[in-house]
C-alpha cells in the first residue's frame, strides 16, 4: 500500500510538472456589451494610456476566455445572433477561448426575470421546445460556419426557479420540470 502511494504521489508530482495547469484556466470577462458601448464612442484605454480594442487589453492583463450572452430578438439589436457573432470573431482572432451563455429571452434573464421572448409568447410546450432547439442549433451552426467552436455553452442565465416562465417555472409547474418533460 506505501509502495502505490508513493507511486501515485510521484506520477503525480510528474504530471503537474509537465502539465502547465495556466494554460487551461480560464481567465475571463463577459464581454457582451462591447459592441454597444462602442457604439456609443466609449474608449477603452491600456495600463499605458493608449486607446485600444478591449479584447487585446483584456488579454494583455492575463484573461483567455471571453463570455457572451445571446438573446432572441432583442428589440435594440444587441446580444442577437448577428451581434454575438461580430464579438466571437473579434475574440477567436484575438486567441480567446468563448463561452456562450443563451438566456432565451429577449433581454436579461435572472432569478426574477425569466421571460420567453415575445415570439415564443403563447406557444404551446411543443412548439416551445421545437423554439428552443431551433434558436440554439441556428446559433451554434451560425458560430460552426464562421469556424467558431465555444469550449463552453451555458444554457439559461441564474436559472433558480427554472427558465421560460410560466411553463418553465419549477416553482409552478415542479412535476413537469422535475420529471424533465420540458426538455425532452
Amino acid at each position: 500500500m506505501k509502495l502505490l502511494s508513493t507511486l501515485m504521489l510521484v506520477l503525480l508530482c510528474l504530471f503537474i510538472r509537465h502539465y502547465s495547469f495556466s494554460q487551461t484556466l480560464a481567465k475571463g470577462a463577459d464581454i457582451s456589451w462591447l459592441t454597444q458601448m462602442e457604439a456609443q464612442n466609449i474608449k477603452f484605454y491600456n495600463s499605458a494610456g493608449v486607446q485600444k480594442d478591449l479584447i487585446p487589453i483584456l488579454k494583455e492583463k492575463g484573461m483567455n476566455s471571453i463570455r457572451l450572452r445571446v438573446w432572441v430578438n432583442p428589440v435594440d439589436g444587441w446580444n442577437n445572433m448577428a451581434d454575438v457573432l461580430a464579438k466571437a470573431i473579434r475574440a477567436k482572432s484575438n486567441g480567446m477561448r468563448i463561452m456562450i451563455d443563451f438566456h432565451y429571452s429577449d433581454t436579461w434573464a435572472d432569478p426574477g426575470d425569466q421571460l420567453k421572448p415575445a415570439n415564443w409568447s403563447g406557444q404551446n410546450l411543443a412548439a416551445l421546445k421545437a423554439s428552443v432547439y431551433n434558436h440554439t442549433y441556428s446559433v451554434l451552426n451560425t458560430l460552426k460556419e464562421n469556424q467558431i467552436t465555444p469550449e463552453w455553452v451555458q444554457v439559461g442565465n441564474e436559472t433558480n426557479n427554472g427558465m421560460l416562465w410560466e411553463e418553465g417555472k419549477a416553482s409552478v409547474n415542479e412535476q413537469l420540470c422535475a420529471a424533465s418533460q420540458f426538455w425532452l
